[in-house]
């Protein structure tokens, strides 16, 4: 995947379309990442820029530097407990390691979590959405920073209890001891460390299981169909490469339907018999 790819995955989906037939994938358009008045499971209350899908998450100008692009959302200033040895034996980074030192979440990976968490608000933006200029609002302009999010007729405040929207999954929290480990180097290395039980990150893929292309939704060159260049990430500032995040396995802008073929939800590609899994896990 090029690095445009990566970091603008909204300008490549038509491009992207051609290759992703397999799936029933939409856009964020009405998906649960939409946060308009008209989205799926969580809406801006009436005559808050109800139409605009992009800047619950996105500013083209003066966004904050965070690692994710034109962010305009605080990202989760909570501690989190990541997943290390202590939850597996064979979670092991590197010959000498003993996993004792804590991660810090990856700059992608806090992206997701800035609603994820259950604790960070869905206002917590940089800057407010700007008031469309239409004769039954007021005059343009920026919203204060009272509005509000509504699931239903309930109002909502983050993804957590009782007003939590969508899936209960949704709601990962700041325990991520039980979910899969994220923000850490998966290179070569850690490869030939792990055996046969993990791909070679840098190696082409022409076949996983029995989708054929590594990763459909962001098949791009095939000569650097590798999961490095397509699923994997530079901590930006740190010049890390090769961070496994939850953007690894997750698109947050395409939505597939519920059809076994899907990339439902949010996954990069389907899941069906266990395909996204054995992209990375030779087992």
């Amino acid at each position: 995947m090029t690095k445009l790819m990566k970091i603008f995955p909204a300008l490549v989906i038509a491009v992207l379309a051609t290759g992703a037939s397999a799936f029933s994938a939409t856009s964020v358009v009405a998906s649960s990442h939409d946060l308009s008045a008209t989205g799926k499971d969580v809406q801006g209350a009436a005559g808050q820029a109800q139409n605009q899908v992009c800047v619950y998450c996105h500013m083209p100008h003066n966004a904050v530097n965070v690692g994710a692009p034109l962010w305009n959302r605080t990202n989760s200033t909570t501690s989190f407990q990541m997943y290390s040895a202590a939850n597996s034996s064979t979670f092991q980074l590197n010959a000498a390691d003993t996993n004792t030192v804590a991660r810090p979440v990856g700059p992608v990976s806090l992206a997701c979590l800035s609603c994820h968490d259950g604790v960070t608000a869905f206002n917590s933006l940089n800057q407010g959405p700007m008031i469309d200029l239409d004769a039954a609002l007021p005059v343009g302009g920026i919203l204060p920073g009272s509005y509000t999010f509504q699931s239903g007729a309930v109002v909502v405040t983050n993804m957590t209890g009782a007003s939590a929207p969508g899936p209960a999954s949704a709601t990962i929290g700041t325990d991520l001891t039980n979910d899969h480990p994220i923000s850490f180097t998966f290179d070569a290395a850690l490869a030939t460390l792990k055996g046969s039980t993990l791909r070679d990150p840098t190696t082409a893929l022409t076949n996983v299981g029995t989708t054929g292309a590594l990763v459909i939704l962001r098949a791009g060159n095939v000569a650097a169909n590798t999961i490095s260049s397509q699923m994997l990430f530079t901590k930006n500032g740190a010049g890390v490469q090769n961070q496994l995040e939850c953007a690894s396995c997750h698109e947050p802008h395409m939505q597939g339907d519920l059809t076994a073929a899907s990339n439902y939800p949010f996954l990069i590609k389907s899941n069906q018999n266990s395909n996204l899994c054995l992209t990375c896990h030779n087992k």
